[in-house]
C-alpha cells in the first residue's frame, strides 16, 4: 500500500517517534541501487544520499 501524497508516515527512529511525508523520503530506483551498492561495498552511509540529523 502506497502512502498518499502529503500523508504522514510514522516510524520509530532510535526510540523517538518520528513523522515524515513520502516526498521527503523518496529516492529514484537508480539512486536506491547506487546507495545499496555503496553500503554493501563500504559498510558506511551512502554518500549519494543526503542525511539529516536526528
Amino acid at each position: 500500500m502506497e502512502p498518499r501524497q502529503g500523508e504522514v508516515i510514522e516510524f520509530d527512529y532510535g526510540h523517538v517517534p518520528t513523522e515524515e511525508t513520502p516526498e521527503t523520503l523518496r529516492v529514484s530506483q537508480k539512486v536506491a541501487r547506487e546507495a545499496a551498492r555503496e553500503f554493501v561495498r563500504t559498510g558506511q552511509r551512502p554518500t549519494c544520499l543526503s542525511w539529516g540529523s536526528a
